[in-house]
């Protein structure tokens, strides 16, 4: 669950549907944020409008004129969301910035994308002695639970795993992971179809692909 902290949320000056584009702007400008929050007399959050849509309207506008343009995304002040669900609130509005509301449904402030940015290095996933793999499998046969459930049946502790892209129908997947059982781990994965990307001194495998082809070649030089 992700627990805010007083110095994380923002507090910013409460617009309302009567305040003036030109108002709204001058604000965004100075703070770079994608979307000014909308409340209404008694703070109670109405939405927000984005910069872009600030910029096709005439600056001595009400926000009132333009309020079928409010978008409707926020954050709770006692949401049980983790850190990668406020991240995918981030990236499916296309914002740098989430309204933070009480339980009265009342603006407090707001949480920057930036902010949130500056929490992940705290995170057990970056600053826990770990072993880092990456693996591919074809798109339509990987699957979490099984990486998940190769780590753990092999008295290792699961940190993470991250999709981190697909090519060419193959995805790639970072697994961090204790220290533990590396070399395991690794054979285990690969007899579930998964090609290990990475390099790792525990890796007999390769180790001994390895050997037998510098074999091969010294035998095809003699």
């Amino acid at each position: 669950m992700f627990q805010f902290k007083t110095d994380l949320i923002l507090k910013i000056p409460f617009f309302t549907t009567t305040s003036s584009i030109e108002e709204c702007m001058v604000f965004l400008r100075k703070k770079s944020l994608t979307h000014i929050p909308i409340c209404d007399s008694e703070k109670h959050f109405l939405g927000s409008l984005s910069t872009e849509d600030l910029l096709d309207q005439d600056k001595q506008k009400a926000v009132e004129e333009i309020i079928y343009d409010l978008e409707h995304f926020f954050l709770e002040q006692d949401n049980k969301l983790n850190i990668f669900e406020i991240y995918d609130i981030f990236t499916n509005h296309d914002t740098n910035v989430l309204p933070v509301i009480n339980s009265k449904k009342q603006l407090i402030g707001v949480i920057c994308k930036e902010t949130l940015l500056d929490i992940w290095p705290s995170t057990l996933f970056l600053n826990q002695p770990s072993t880092s793999i990456i693996v591919s499998h074809l798109e339509q046969h990987y699957s979490l639970s099984v990486v998940s459930q190769i780590v753990e049946s092999n008295n290792a502790k699961l940190f993470g795993v991250i999709l981190l892209q697909s090519i060419q129908g193959q995805v790639h997947i970072l697994i961090k992971k204790n220290n533990h059982n590396t070399k395991i781990i690794l054979d285990d994965l690969r007899r579930h179809g998964y090609q290990i990307l990475t390099h790792h001194q525990e890796d007999t495998y390769l180790n001994d692909l390895e050997q037998r082809s510098q074999y091969i070649n010294k035998y095809l030089n003699i």
